[in-house]
This record gives structure tokens, sequence and C-alpha cells, in this order.
């Protein structure tokens, strides 16, 4: 007998979009071990961690200027190239499997770490993200994944009653195991492993009779 299902539940980096911040910097006139050094010793994660959390982009540029200055051209090269992180790194035919969700009566909706000043360019670029009924960003709540309230927050805001009727997906083990602590279902979603897009069809359809 296969599970009830209502909704889904997307996260949007590595599932509906292939996030390569190294792509910023190709063509440039980094080499490629000062590329590596700067994502390795600077503090571009701390920051970028603190941008999804809604602090803005200009704290950022203040923190590196102040803290670690000798990165201070590369982080503004990187926001002035940053839509080449994202630019033809829509994951094919997941616009397609939205709508086909959708049209098999399920609902849609986005749960993802994101900071809102730039996510302009991502919801662009990932024609998936237009097709949800609706989606939560981190840095709008000041909250992010794993964190069980920012779950919370996106269950109670789309009525996911019961959670379990959810089914989460999400590229980050962490992420998932959180979601279930919830009360969701998840799927860790593999952008180049087995779990792939045919996969998740696959799950619907044998574990909850969801044909797409």
């Amino acid at each position: 007998m296969t599970a009830k299902l209502d909704s889904i539940l997307f996260d949007f980096g590595g599932v509906f979009i292939d996030w390569q911040p190294r792509d910023a910097f190709k063509g440039s006139q980094y080499s490629e071990q000062e590329v590596d050094d700067f994502f390795t010793k600077s503090p571009f994660w701390e920051c970028n961690d603190r941008n999804d959390l809604g602090i803005p982009l200009a704290n950022t540029l203040d923190y590196f200027e102040r803290y670690s200055p000798e990165w201070i051209e590369m982080i503004r090269y990187f926001y002035e190239m940053e839509i080449t992180t994202l630019d033809s790194n829509e994951v094919p035919e997941t616009r397609e499997f939205v709508i086909a969700l959708k049209k098999a009566g399920l609902r849609a909706y986005g749960l993802s770490n994101w900071n809102s000043e730039r996510f302009f360019i991502a919801k662009g670029i990932a024609r998936a993200i237009q097709e949800l009924d609706a989606y939560v960003l981190s840095a709008d709540i000041g909250i992010v994944k794993p964190d069980l309230r920012l779950f919370r927050h996106a269950i109670d805001r789309f009525n996911l009653n019961p959670p379990e009727r959810t089914l989460f997906v999400d590229d980050n083990a962490a992420n998932c195991a959180a979601s279930e602590r919830t009360g969701l279902k998840s799927f860790k979603f593999e952008l180049r492993g087995e779990n792939n897009l045919a996969k998740l069809k696959e799950v619907l359809k044998d574990e909850y009779g969801v044909h797409v």
C-alpha cells in the first residue's frame, strides 16, 4: 500500500540550480591557486552563511575590508560576476517536473538557504522556482537549515499538515535528517549520483503512487 502525499518541498541549490561559485573566476586575471586560496583561506563561506541569515551584502564587504583586506578585490569581483555561478546551470527538466507534479494534484513549495538580495538572479535562471506555489528563503526569516525552526516555519506557513504527507527534497544529508525530525519525509537529491531526478520520479511512483 502506497503512502499518501500532498506536497513536495524543494531546496534550490543542488536541486534546481547547480551552483558553482568558482565559475565566477573563469577567464579572470586570478590564477587557480589564488582562487583556491580565496575559497579556503578567506572568510567567504563564513560570510555566505551570514548572508543566508539575512546579513546585508554591504556588511560582507565591510567585514572583508576590515578583517581580510587582502581578499577585498576578489570578493568584489565575485559579486560582480556572481551571475556566472548560476547562468546555464539550471538543472535540466526540473521546471517540467514541477509542472507535472502540480498537474498530478500535488502542491509544490520551496525552502532554501539563500540571501534575498541576490535571489532575483537564481529566480530568473531556475525556471522551476517560478512554477512553485510559494517559497521561504532563510534570509527572510533569519534562520538557516538545518535548524528545525525553519522547517516548522514552512510547515506552518504552507499548512503542511500532517507533515508526513510532504516530501522534502534537498542535496544535504543534515538538512534531510533535520526535516524528518519535524515529521516530514525526505529524499536526498544527488545531481551526479544515483538519487537524481529519474530516481526521485521512481520513488514517487513506487512509494507514493504519484506518476509524473
